[in-house]
């Protein structure tokens, strides 16, 4: 494994100065949580995929990361040059006039007014809409110019997401990076041709802290947390 000073040296390197004030914090508290702690190995269980109830002439699919605890967080789905995301179908993705590339553009008054946005694809950690949801993308820019393509226009015409520049993540302060009840944390949801499937590789970044014998997260003799790094690239999931 690649050192992590590496890996999120080169994801944050670009990134243009005129981003709005407010995003740029959020990416840099990220940043210095990254590549401030200790880097052990992945607490990925695995990733799951459920079918989900559909519109007519389509298949729902909703993908999660499976920690392995319940003090398991996730930060990142992230991309590199040697290290892609890819999100495929046979079909074209079904994307809802009202809806967007993130869950975040989901409102819920909307969902009321238009019965089929509930079925429209788009990207998250953790929330499936835009209450309280602080789910950011991130694409490489410089001079106030993207330097890569955005997948977030080719994946709202439908297409296959197929990125080395950009990522989604959330910053460390965020309740939607723990997982469920289950240890999942939500990635994607997906809506495509019926019968078409969905597969991809993603790449995932979080923190884990030790717990003691009853579960209970170990703390420092002041009460701050002791957080350790997580990377796992080239996971791949399917339909199938």
């Amino acid at each position: 494994m690649e050192d992590l000073f590496d890996k999120f040296g080169n994801f944050f390197d670009n990134l243009d100065q005129n981003i709005q004030s407010n995003d740029m914090k959020k990416i840099l508290l990220l940043a210095s949580c990254l590549l401030c702690i200790q880097i052990i190995s992945a607490q990925l269980d695995r990733v799951e995929v459920d079918k989900v109830e559909s519109m007519p002439g389509h298949d729902t699919y909703r993908v999660y990361a499976v920690l392995k605890s319940q003090t398991d967080l996730l930060d990142a789905v992230f991309s590199m040059p040697e290290a892609p995301i890819l999100v495929k179908t046979k079909g074209k993705f079904y994307q809802n006039v009202n809806g967007g590339a993130m869950s975040k553009d989901i409102n819920r008054m909307a969902l009321e007014q238009d019965v089929d946005l509930k079925y429209d694809s788009w990207l998250t950690i953790g929330y499936e809409d835009s209450y309280m949801n602080a789910v950011l993308p991130l694409c490489a820019m410089k001079d106030s110019v993207i330097i890569v393509d955005d997948f977030r226009e080719a994946f709202e015409r439908g297409e296959h997401i197929n990125t080395t520049g950009c990522s989604w993540f959330v910053t460390p302060d965020q309740l939607q990076a723990r997982p469920d009840r289950d240890g999942r944390v939500l990635l994607m949801q997906l809506t495509t041709d019926k019968g078409a499937g969905i597969e991809g590789v993603l790449n995932l970044a979080g923190r884990w802290h030790d717990v003691d014998e009853n579960g209970k997260m170990i703390m420092t003799e002041d009460g701050k947390e002791i957080p350790h790094q997580w990377i796992q690239q080239d996971i791949s999931f399917s339909s199938k």
